[in-house]
Protein backbone atom coordinates (compact mmCIF):
# COMPACT_ATOMS: atom_id res chain seq x y z
CA UNK A 1 0.00 0.00 0.00
CA UNK A 2 1.55 3.67 -0.89
CA UNK A 3 1.48 5.91 1.72
CA UNK A 4 -0.91 8.28 0.17
CA UNK A 5 -3.62 5.99 0.42
CA UNK A 6 -2.33 4.12 4.25
CA UNK A 7 -4.81 6.53 6.39
CA UNK A 8 -3.23 6.89 9.62
CA UNK A 9 -5.87 4.65 10.80
CA UNK A 10 -7.70 5.86 13.93
CA UNK A 11 -7.98 2.11 15.35
CA UNK A 12 -11.42 1.89 14.83
CA UNK A 13 -11.14 1.82 11.07
CA UNK A 14 -8.61 -0.72 11.29
CA UNK A 15 -11.13 -3.39 9.73
CA UNK A 16 -13.76 -3.07 7.27
CA UNK A 17 -16.51 -3.74 8.92
CA UNK A 18 -16.27 -1.33 11.65
CA UNK A 19 -16.86 1.14 8.92
CA UNK A 20 -20.59 2.64 8.73
CA UNK A 21 -21.60 2.35 5.42
CA UNK A 22 -20.66 -0.93 3.07
CA UNK A 23 -21.65 -0.47 -0.63
CA UNK A 24 -21.16 -4.06 -2.84
CA UNK A 25 -19.74 -2.81 -6.06
CA UNK A 26 -22.12 -4.52 -8.62
CA UNK A 27 -20.67 -7.10 -11.05
CA UNK A 28 -19.66 -5.33 -14.66
CA UNK A 29 -19.74 -9.14 -16.20
CA UNK A 30 -21.32 -12.33 -14.91
CA UNK A 31 -18.75 -13.86 -12.51
CA UNK A 32 -16.57 -10.90 -11.54
CA UNK A 33 -15.60 -11.28 -7.98
CA UNK A 34 -16.94 -9.52 -5.41
CA UNK A 35 -15.99 -6.07 -4.48
CA UNK A 36 -16.75 -3.93 -1.54
CA UNK A 37 -16.87 -0.42 -1.02
CA UNK A 38 -16.81 0.58 2.62
CA UNK A 39 -16.93 4.10 3.69
CA UNK A 40 -16.89 6.11 7.30
CA UNK A 41 -17.42 10.14 8.44
CA UNK A 42 -14.50 10.31 10.13
CA UNK A 43 -15.54 11.16 13.59
CA UNK A 44 -17.84 9.17 13.39
CA UNK A 45 -21.34 10.40 11.60
CA UNK A 46 -24.75 9.00 11.19
CA UNK A 47 -26.03 6.72 7.67
CA UNK A 48 -27.82 9.31 5.66
CA UNK A 49 -27.37 12.33 7.15
CA UNK A 50 -25.10 14.68 5.28
CA UNK A 51 -21.25 15.76 6.58
CA UNK A 52 -18.76 17.79 5.13
CA UNK A 53 -14.59 17.21 5.71
CA UNK A 54 -12.68 13.83 5.78
CA UNK A 55 -14.00 10.62 5.21
CA UNK A 56 -12.11 7.22 5.77
CA UNK A 57 -12.73 4.18 2.94
CA UNK A 58 -11.83 0.64 2.28
CA UNK A 59 -11.97 -1.06 -0.84
CA UNK A 60 -12.09 -4.64 -0.62
CA UNK A 61 -11.54 -7.23 -3.06
CA UNK A 62 -10.03 -11.14 -2.94
CA UNK A 63 -8.76 -10.48 0.78
CA UNK A 64 -6.73 -7.12 -0.40
CA UNK A 65 -7.90 -3.73 1.08
CA UNK A 66 -7.26 -0.51 -0.61
CA UNK A 67 -7.69 1.96 2.14
CA UNK A 68 -7.58 6.07 2.91
CA UNK A 69 -8.76 9.08 4.69
CA UNK A 70 -8.00 11.17 1.50
CA UNK A 71 -11.21 12.38 0.35
CA UNK A 72 -12.76 15.34 2.03
CA UNK A 73 -16.27 17.14 0.78
CA UNK A 74 -16.81 20.78 1.56
CA UNK A 75 -20.28 20.25 0.26
CA UNK A 76 -22.51 18.04 2.57
CA UNK A 77 -22.64 14.73 1.47
CA UNK A 78 -24.05 11.40 2.70
CA UNK A 79 -22.30 8.08 2.86
CA UNK A 80 -23.64 6.99 -0.20
CA UNK A 81 -22.57 10.18 -2.21
CA UNK A 82 -18.86 9.58 -0.98
CA UNK A 83 -18.35 6.27 -1.92
CA UNK A 84 -19.85 7.13 -5.47
CA UNK A 85 -17.06 10.19 -5.15
CA UNK A 86 -14.48 7.54 -4.24
CA UNK A 87 -15.92 5.62 -7.20
CA UNK A 88 -15.81 8.03 -10.33
CA UNK A 89 -12.16 9.07 -8.92
CA UNK A 90 -10.19 5.36 -8.48
CA UNK A 91 -11.87 5.07 -12.09
CA UNK A 92 -10.51 8.05 -13.38
CA UNK A 93 -7.03 7.03 -11.59
CA UNK A 94 -7.52 3.41 -13.04
CA UNK A 95 -8.31 4.18 -16.62
CA UNK A 96 -4.98 6.99 -16.08
CA UNK A 97 -2.62 4.30 -14.99
CA UNK A 98 -4.13 1.73 -17.52
CA UNK A 99 -2.13 3.49 -19.71
CA UNK A 100 0.61 1.45 -18.60
CA UNK A 101 3.51 4.04 -18.23
CA UNK A 102 4.78 6.78 -15.65
CA UNK A 103 3.15 9.45 -17.91
CA UNK A 104 0.08 8.94 -15.90
CA UNK A 105 -0.23 11.52 -12.93
CA UNK A 106 -1.36 8.87 -10.45
CA UNK A 107 1.35 6.37 -11.25
CA UNK A 108 3.82 7.24 -8.52
CA UNK A 109 0.73 7.50 -5.93
CA UNK A 110 -0.09 3.22 -6.04
CA UNK A 111 1.98 0.55 -5.98
CA UNK A 112 2.79 -1.82 -8.62
CA UNK A 113 -0.19 -4.22 -7.25
CA UNK A 114 -2.39 -1.35 -6.20
CA UNK A 115 -1.77 0.04 -10.08
CA UNK A 116 -2.70 -3.51 -11.84
CA UNK A 117 -6.02 -3.52 -9.39
CA UNK A 118 -6.99 -0.24 -10.67
CA UNK A 119 -6.37 -0.59 -14.58
CA UNK A 120 -7.85 -4.21 -14.30
CA UNK A 121 -11.55 -3.04 -12.75
CA UNK A 122 -11.51 1.09 -13.50
CA UNK A 123 -14.89 0.56 -15.58
CA UNK A 124 -16.54 -1.52 -12.88
CA UNK A 125 -15.12 1.57 -10.69
CA UNK A 126 -16.66 3.91 -13.43
CA UNK A 127 -19.93 2.34 -13.34
CA UNK A 128 -20.67 2.22 -9.85
CA UNK A 129 -19.97 5.99 -9.48
CA UNK A 130 -23.13 6.24 -12.14
CA UNK A 131 -25.36 4.35 -10.06
CA UNK A 132 -28.71 6.30 -9.27
CA UNK A 133 -29.86 3.96 -7.33
CA UNK A 134 -30.32 3.56 -4.05
CA UNK A 135 -27.51 1.27 -3.30
CA UNK A 136 -25.38 -0.13 -0.43
CA UNK A 137 -26.48 -1.06 3.39
CA UNK A 138 -25.62 0.16 6.99
CA UNK A 139 -23.58 -2.37 9.56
Amino acid sequence: MSDNHKFNYHEYYDRPRDHEYVYPVPEQYAGDPPMSVWMSKVGGGTVGERYTGAWAYSVTFRGERLHGDDITSNTPATHEEMVRTLCSFLGAAGESVSMRDRSSEHWDEYTGKEREFLATWYERFQLASLDGEEFGHDE
